[in-house]
């Protein structure tokens, strides 16, 4: 009897501490903890927005869409999160231009993630990074005021040309 008992008492214990343990989080990258520190950058002359997961879908869900174009986004099952900045002055230019010189100097791999496109006109330039599952764009116009970053968690750069080629523009 008392075997019984020590049995159903080990086992009812091992199941409430599997069930009573959280799920592992899964790891943020090194870009994805890096643009997470943009955020902190303290200037008025810096945007930023944040787009969750859970803000996509309500996007999507109160849109009436027929099948077939619910079926062309479903790439979009995967975004976890969109972060963007914007400079409109010279200090924020400064500050961010600062914090990007690893992607703005044009490396084919930066923390993880790889060059993917480039192009530079007129002064300005336009680079394109992805790796693990996330896309960066970073925006540089050149003027010394303006620079937009946008970091999308959970697109691939796959995705991403899907995005551009139903006509969506994140930067």
């Amino acid at each position: 009897m008392k075997r019984k008992l020590f049995i159903m008492l080990t086992l009812m214990f091992t199941v409430l501490g599997a069930w009573a343990t959280p799920p592992q989080q899964p790891q943020k990258s090194e870009a994805e903890k890096f643009v997470q520190s943009l955020a902190k950058i303290k200037s008025d002359e810096i945007s930023y927005a944040y787009i969750s997961a859970n803000m996509f879908k309500q996007l999507f869900i109160k849109t009436d869409l027929d099948e077939e174009m619910q079926e062309s986004i479903s790439f979009m099952k995967s975004l976890k999160s969109l972060r963007r900045f914007f400079t409109n002055g010279k200090q924020g230019y400064d500050a961010m231009k600062t914090a990007l010189q690893p992607f703005l100097q044009e490396k084919e791999e930066v923390m993880g993630m790889t060059l993917m496109a480039s192009n530079r006109d007129g002064g300005g330039m336009v680079a394109i990074y992805s790796g693990g599952g996330n896309t960066m764009v970073v925006t540089d116009y050149g003027n010394n005021e303006t620079i937009t970053v946008v970091f999308v968690a959970g697109l691939s750069y796959e995705s991403f040309m899907e995005f551009n080629d139903l006509g969506i523009d994140f930067y």
